[in-house]
C-alpha cells in the first residue's frame, strides 16, 4: 500500500477560548512598533461589545472595563480613511504567542450605500504594522476570520462614516495562536540526506490552516493548485512571500497583504485516501482578491507556474520540488513549514502515477511536479515512498482535473468585469486637462456595483485619494488633472462586483499602472531620427544567446509565449527569435542608438514591451546609459503577462533631476535565457524619445490643418451630440457654456 505523505497537522493551529489566552487587563499598555507605550487613558471613543467566551457560559457577554489607548500612542496606526471616523478601539493580546488570528462575528456592520460609506472592522499587529480592514462583504469571504498577525498583540478598530451616529456592535469570538510544534521524522519520504535549501519562488503558497502546498498557475488571476487530501477547513487561506519560521518551528506569517481567503464555491476535487487512489489527488480551487490591496495574487505576485499539455516517458531528466515541507533535527526548526526547494531525477511513470527522488516531507503535499529544465508542471505532488518505490505524484493530464480546469467555478468563472477605452488610452494629454471616457462593464457574469468605478492618479506627488468617475447613461469618463507640460501621469481604474470584488485595470494597479505623458501630440518632437523597425544603429554585442537573439519580425504567435500581432499595428516588431527559434540560454542585449539629450528641456522615453517565460530564472529588463554604454542602470523589469505594455518615463525624473542632461543617452533590452529548454519570448516596440511640447492649438480639430471656422463647427457638433471630446469644464458630465468658453480659451491661444 502506498504511504502518504503526512501534512503538518491541523491541530496545530487551534481555537483556544478567551478565558484562557485573551487578557483583558485594566490599563492595559499597547506597545508601538519601537518601544513600549506608557499607561494609557481613555479618549471620548464609543465602546465595542466584545464576546468573552468564558468556560461553561454560553452566549455574548461584554468585557470589563478596559482603558483604550489614547490616539497620541497610536500615532504610528494607519490614518483614518478620508470620510470615516474611529468609533471603537480596543487592544487584544494573548502574551507570548508568535502571532494571532481572530475569529469575528460583524453582521451588524452595514455596508455602504449612496454617500454613506457603511463601517469596517481594522486589525494592526503593533509588532510590524502589518494591517487589515474589512467590511461586511469582505469579513464574508475571510469566513468570518482574520489574516494572521505577527506578534501577540493586535489593535482592532470599528470604522464608521464620519456622519454615523454610532458604532455598530461586533464581536470577537475567539483567538486563535499556534500550539508548540511537535516534531517528527518524515523518512520514507527523504530520499536521502535532508538538503532541501530555503527558497522564495513568488508562485507557490503555503495552504493554512491545512499547512500544504499550493501554486498559481497558467496565469490564472485567482486560482491555485494543490493535492486532493489537503483538506480545506472554515477559514483557509494561502500565504505567499513567507518568512522563516521561529527558533521552535512555528511557521510564521507573512503580512496581511500577502494573505487570500479560499473561495469554498470554487473548490472541486478528488482525493487519495490511503493510497487507494493514488494518481487521482487534486484541488483546483479560487481564492478572493486581498482585502487591502484590492489584487488577485497573480497580479501580486508577477507570474506562475505554466502547466505541460503532455507529460515526457521517464528518461532520468532533473525534477524540481518546491514548497512548504515540515522539517526535524538536525536540520534547523527555522526551516520547518518555510519554502524549500530539491531537485532530483524523473524515475517512473505509472498510468497516473510519476515517481521521482527529491526530497519531500509533509507539508510539501499539494507541491508542483516541475520539469527543471523547461520549467514546466509535469503533475502535482501527493504521496511519499523514497524507502521503496520513490516520492509519488500525480500528473497533470488526468482527465479529471483537466475536466475540471475547463469546467471553472465560484470566483474561477471569472466572473468579472472589463474595462474597455472607446478612443484608447492616449499617450499624452494637454497640459490643461482632459476626459478620457470607457466601458465598464460585467464579464463572465459579474455586476458592476453602483457608484464603485473609480480612477487613481499619480501627478508626481503619489497615488492620492480615488476620484469618482462620471456615470452618464452607464458610460464612464475620468477627468484628468491640468499638470505641468512633460509629467507622466501614472493613473489605474477600479471598480466592484455586487458581491463586493474589486478589480483594477491593469491589473496590478499602483504597482504597474497606465502611463500618458502631458503634451500636444501634434507638438512632440522625435530625439531618436532612426526608424524602429529595423536594427540600423542598434547594438547587438554581448554574449549572444545559442539561438533565438533579437531580430526584426513579424510576430505569429508560439504556444501562447510569443506575440500574435505587433503593439502599433505597422507590422514589425523587435522580438527574440523573429525567425520562431527559441531564446537559446545566456542573455539576448539589444542595445538603442545613443541619444544627445543635452538640448532637450522634458524628454520622455516610451515603449511597449512583451515577456512571457516558462521558467522563473528567465527574465527581461531595460537599463539606461548616460555615459555611451560604458556602464548601465536598470529602471524597470517586465512581468510574466504575455501581454504587450506600454510604459512612459519622464527622463529627467529617471535620472535624479540633474541640472544637465547627458549628451549620451541609451537604452538597453536585457532578455534572459537561464535555461536553454525554457520558452521564452520577448519583444519590444514603438520605441521612442519625444521631447515633449504643450505648444501648438489644441483648437484645431478637424481634418486639416490650422485653425479656422471649421475647426469651431466640429467642436459645436460635437457638443450638440454630448460627446466627451466636448466637454472641457467643469462640472464634467454636464454640458454648458463652461464648455464652450473653455474651447475659446484654447481657441485664443492659437
Amino acid at each position: 500500500m502506498a504511504y502518504r505523505s503526512p501534512r503538518f497537522a491541523p491541530a496545530a493551529l487551534t481555537i483556544g477560548a478567551l478565558a484562557s489566552i485573551l487578557t483583558a487587563a485594566p490599563a492595559l499598555a499597547v506597545p508601538s512598533p519601537a518601544d513600549p507605550a506608557p499607561a494609557p487613558t481613555s479618549p471620548d471613543l464609543d465602546r465595542v461589545a466584545w464576546l468573552e467566551a468564558l468556560a461553561g457560559t454560553t452566549g455574548r457577554v461584554a468585557t470589563p472595563e478596559v482603558a483604550l489607548p489614547t490616539l497620541e500612542e497610536l500615532a504610528w496606526l494607519a490614518p483614518t480613511p478620508l470620510g470615516m471616523r474611529v468609533a471603537g478601539r480596543e487592544a487584544l493580546r494573548v502574551d507570548g504567542a508568535p502571532w494571532i488570528r481572530l475569529a469575528l462575528t460583524g453582521d451588524a456592520l452595514p455596508e455602504p450605500t449612496g454617500l454613506d460609506l457603511g463601517a469596517a472592522i481594522r486589525i494592526t499587529s503593533p509588532a510590524d504594522g502589518g494591517s487589515q480592514m474589512l467590511d461586511r462583504a469582505r469579513l464574508a469571504q475571510w469566513s468570518g476570520t482574520s489574516a494572521y498577525f505577527t506578534g501577540d498583540t493586535v489593535i482592532v478598530e470599528i470604522l464608521v462614516d464620519a456622519d454615523a451616529p454610532a458604532a455598530p456592535a461586533v464581536f470577537a469570538d475567539a483567538v486563535i495562536v499556534p500550539e508548540p510544534v511537535d516534531f517528527n521524522t518524515f523518512d520514507r519520504s527523504l530520499c536521502g540526506g535532508d538538503d532541501r535549501v530555503v527558497s522564495s519562488d513568488p508562485r507557490d503558497a503555503r495552504f493554512m490552516p491545512e499547512g500544504c502546498t499550493a501554486f498559481l498557475f497558467n496565469r490564472r488571476s485567482n486560482d491555485l493548485l494543490t493535492a486532493g487530501h489537503c483538506d480545506f477547513l472554515p477559514g483557509s487561506l494561502v500565504q505567499f512571500n513567507t518568512p522563516l519560521s521561529t527558533s521552535g518551528g512555528t511557521p510564521m506569517p507573512p503580512a496581511p497583504e500577502d494573505q487570500y481567503p479560499v473561495d469554498f464555491d470554487s473548490i472541486q476535487s478528488a482525493r487519495n485516501v490511503g493510497g487507494v487512489f493514488l494518481g487521482n489527488d487534486w484541488a483546483v480551487f479560487g481564492v478572493f482578491d486581498n482585502a487591502d490591496t484590492g489584487l488577485s495574487p497573480l497580479a501580486a505576485q508577477g507570474a506562475s507556474r505554466m502547466l505541460a499539455e503532455t507529460v515526457p516517458s521517464p528518461d532520468g531528466r532533473s525534477i524540481r520540488i518546491t514548497g512548504y515541507g515540515t522539517t526535524s533535527f538536525p536540520i534547523s526548526a527555522t526551516l520547518n513549514q518555510a519554502q524549500k526547494t530539491h531537485t532530483g531525477s524523473y524515475l517512473s511513470r505509472d498510468g497516473t502515477v510519476l515517481r521521482y527522488n527529491p526530497d519531500t516531507t509533509g507539508g510539501n503535499s499539494g507541491s508542483a511536479v516541475i520539469d527543471d529544465t523547461t520549467g514546466l508542471i509535469l503533475g502535482i505532488h501527493t504521496n511519499a515512498g523514497c524507502v521503496t518505490v520513490g516520492n509519488q505524484g500525480m500528473t497533470i493530464v488526468n482527465a479529471n482535473l483537466q475536466n475540471a480546469l475547463r469546467n471553472p467555478a465560484g470566483i474561477s468563472r471569472g466572473e468579472t468585469l472589463s474595462f474597455t477605452y472607446p478612443e484608447g488610452i492616449p499617450a499624452s494629454v494637454p497640459a490643461s486637462g482632459a476626459t478620457l471616457p470607457l466601458d465598464i462593464r460585467g464579464s463572465g457574469g459579474g455586476i458592476v456595483l453602483g457608484g464603485s468605478p473609480m480612477v487613481h492618479i499619480d501627478a508626481g506627488q503619489g497615488f492620492m485619494a480615488a476620484i469618482p468617475l462620471n456615470n452618464r447613461a452607464g458610460e464612464f469618463s475620468a477627468d484628468l488633472p491640468a499638470a505641468d507640460c512633460g509629467n507622466v501621469l501614472r493613473l489605474y481604474f477600479s471598480a466592484q462586483t455586487v458581491d463586493g470584488r474589486t478589480i483594477t485595470d491593469p491589473p496590478a494597479g499602483a504597482s504597474d499602472p497606465y502611463t500618458i505623458a502631458v503634451a500636444n501630440a501634434d507638438a512632440e518632437t522625435s530625439l531618436l531620427d532612426q526608424p524602429f523597425e529595423s536594427l540600423a544603429g542598434w547594438d547587438l554585442s554581448g554574449a549572444p544567446p545559442a539561438s533565438g537573439g533579437w531580430g526584426v519580425g513579424s510576430p505569429a504567435g508560439d504556444a501562447g509565449q510569443a506575440p500574435e500581432a505587433d503593439f502599433d499595428a505597422t507590422g514589425a516588431a523587435l522580438l527574440t527569435g523573429p525567425a520562431g527559434e527559441q531564446l537559446g540560454g545566456a542573455a539576448a542585449l539589444l542595445a538603442s542608438p545613443s541619444v544627445d539629450l543635452s538640448g532637450a528641456d522634458q524628454p520622455v522615453l516610451r515603449f511597449a514591451t512583451w515577456w512571457a517565460t516558462t521558467q522563473l530564472d528567465d527574465g527581461f529588463a531595460a537599463q539606461y546609459s548616460i555615459n555611451d554604454g560604458a556602464s548601465w542602470t536598470t529602471f524597470t523589469s517586465a512581468q510574466d503577462t504575455a501581454a504587450w505594455r506600454f510604459r512612459q518615463w519622464n527622463v529627467r525624473e529617471l535620472l535624479g533631476d540633474p541640472a544637465d542632461l547627458p549628451e549620451s543617452f541609451r537604452v538597453r533590452f536585457v532578455a534572459r535565457d537561464v535555461n536553454a529548454n525554457s520558452v521564452a519570448e520577448a519583444a519590444v516596440d514603438a520605441f521612442d524619445i519625444v521631447e515633449a511640447s504643450c505648444s501648438g492649438c489644441p483648437a484645431d480639430i478637424d481634418a486639416t490643418p490650422g485653425f479656422d471656422i471649421f475647426d469651431v463647427l466640429v467642436y459645436l457638433d460635437l457638443f450638440d451630440a454630448a460627446d466627451p471630446a466636448a466637454d472641457l469644464a467643469a462640472p464634467f458630465g454636464t454640458f454648458d457654456v463652461f464648455d464652450v468658453i473653455a474651447y475659446l480659451a484654447q481657441a485664443d491661444a492659437c
